[in-house]
């Protein structure tokens, strides 16, 4: 993003969240305040109606703007990884090309699928929140009061991707050398000769204002780029155990997000749900590894449209630098509904030996094919690091 740009968003979000902590007043009679973390949001039932209208409009212009900006870097990376993907064919392509100069191009490109996964889902969050803003500024003053928290919340996460909270700045500034202290003259006075310089010369010099040091920049290093090298997600284990039977440690780890997808067919029946949630987990009994994936269907007619999760079923992961395992169920599941009957629940586990245990601790995970009784879909996986986090944990 160009200094401009980030500029003109700086000043947005200066003028409509209230970088201080307050808004500008509205109106004399009434003048809301809309802090920046969401624990400061006023109660909403103190809130008129008119104050309610007007934080809800301010946050649909905040997620117009930055979903623009969204847009345009997810337009970015992805052109720079079609461009290092030509240069990688025509690489492959020319025998002058040396194995650490094609490994080199490669590297590079493996780099430029992690930003754009990570860019996708960014998007992806953009455009809910959009929706969510849109559909809340359209609404009477109840339907606004129930989703101001929620929209308040998303607009707050989209702002927190485009303007992280600082870190340590890179920039600092160099200190001018201390006054130097007095120093005594002789009382001898110098001898001048031919190369004296001239006295109106030293008067102008004297004048000259000093020239304060510039900013020194930190060098750009790339181990320190949390978009090419993301910080590691914590560690939460649920279960830690040791059976009495055979003294094995039973750890398993929290369920954790894989991977959201939403039939395009679907779109007006959704009414903006998410169509399937894919979750993970890992199950750890001694040396033996069991993934489970949770998936939650928003479909009272589940059943109909995927049939149960058969025993022996498939699942393949494919992994971003394109090579595949195969792993197969090890229970059949009929899934089960929520008592409103519109939500169902299937779970599935599956063994994992030692070499899709090394596959998975040191390469991220791209799609997942999950074969149902009624078919099979594919799933483009947004958390591409999660399994290598999960495995750390244990």
């Amino acid at each position: 993003m160009n200094n401009r740009l980030l500029s003109s968003l700086r000043l947005f979000i200066l003028c409509f969240l209230g970088i201080g902590g307050h808004l500008t007043a509205f109106t004399q009679a009434e003048t809301p305040t809309l802090p920046m973390q969401v624990e400061g949001l006023p109660v909403i039932d103190s809130l008129s109606d008119h104050a309610v209208a007007f934080y809800t409009a301010k946050l649909w212009s905040a997620s117009q703007l930055f979903d623009s900006i969204i847009t345009i870097r997810y337009a970015q990376v992805r052109s720079t990884r079609n461009d290092i993907e030509l240069e990688l064919k025509s690489a492959q392509k020319d025998s002058t090309v040396s194995k650490p100069q094609l490994a080199e191009i490669k590297q590079r490109l493996k780099n430029a699928k992690t930003i754009e996964k990570v860019q996708e889902q960014h998007q992806k969050q953009s455009k809910q929140a959009l929706a969510l803003a849109q559909k809340t500024n359209v609404l009477d003053s109840i339907g606004q009061r129930k989703s101001l928290t929620i929209l308040w919340k998303k607009v707050l996460t989209i702002q927190s991707i485009l303007i992280p909270e600082p870190a340590p700045s890179a920039l600092t500034e160099t200190k001018p050398d201390p006054k130097p202290e007095n120093i005594s003259i002789s009382a001898t006075p110098a001898v001048a000769d031919s190369t004296t310089t001239n006295p109106k010369e030293v008067a102008k010099e004297k004048d000259k204002k000093p020239i304060k040091p510039g900013p020194i920049f930190k060098k750009y290093d790339p181990a320190t780029d949390v978009m090419l090298n993301p910080p590691p997600l914590p560690c939460l284990i649920v279960s830690d155990t040791r059976d009495e039977f055979s003294g094995q440690r039973i750890r398993e780890t929290a369920a954790q997000e894989l991977f959201r997808y939403s039939n395009p067919a679907l779109k007006r029946y959704l009414q903006g749900k998410t169509h399937v949630i894919g979750q993970t987990s890992l199950l750890a009994t001694g040396s033996n590894v069991v993934l489970r994936l949770h998936f939650t269907v928003n479909d009272p007619n589940a059943r109909k449209a995927f049939g149960k999760m058969d025993k022996n079923a498939v699942a393949v992961l494919e992994f971003i630098d394109g090579s595949s395992f195969t792993l197969y169920n090890t229970q059949t599941d009929e899934g089960s509904f929520d008592p409103s009957g519109q939500v169902a629940t299937y779970r599935a586990q599956y063994s994992l030996d030692e070499l899709i245990l090394k596959k998975l601790r040191r390469t991220e995970l791209d799609k997942v094919r999950i074969a149902w009784a009624n078919g099979y879909d594919d799933y483009e996986v947004q958390q591409l690091d999660v399994l290598m986090s999960q495995l750390k944990c244990l």
